[in-house]
């Protein structure tokens, strides 16, 4: 098991980063709230057709309010940084825009170790 981790200003809003590797999954935290967020467990398949193949990401809310903006950025950071295998997500952030999302994703893609 290794971590790796980041605290950094985004929108003037301290936001805490912190990837812990396991050896079959990830745990990631994003919070602006110094605590634990809702969990959300993210299932990487590839489905694939006669002509190519396609990751899909399966959400799967484990504690926390359903909110259609917390699943949205899941999915995207999931997406953009390309997850490697099922991955934990606890987030709470106060910031939920488009400028806090391309951040966090270019933050984890800075510290990622895949």
């Amino acid at each position: 098991m290794s971590v790796s981790n980041v605290c950094v200003l985004i929108n003037e809003i301290p936001t805490e980063i912190v990837i812990t590797y396991f050896e079959d999954k990830l745990f990631i935290i994003l919070t602006q709230y110094k605590k634990s967020g809702s969990l959300i467990l993210v299932k990487k398949e590839n489905i694939r057709s006669l002509e190519d193949h396609e990751e899909v990401y399966k959400l799967t809310l484990l504690l926390g309010q359903e909110e259609s903006n917390t699943l949205a950025f899941v999915r995207t950071i999931s997406e953009h940084v390309k997850i490697p295998k099922n991955t934990l997500f606890s987030i709470g952030l106060k910031d939920y825009s488009i400028p806090t999302l391309n951040a966090i994703v270019s933050m984890l893609n800075k510290i990622k170790k895949w």
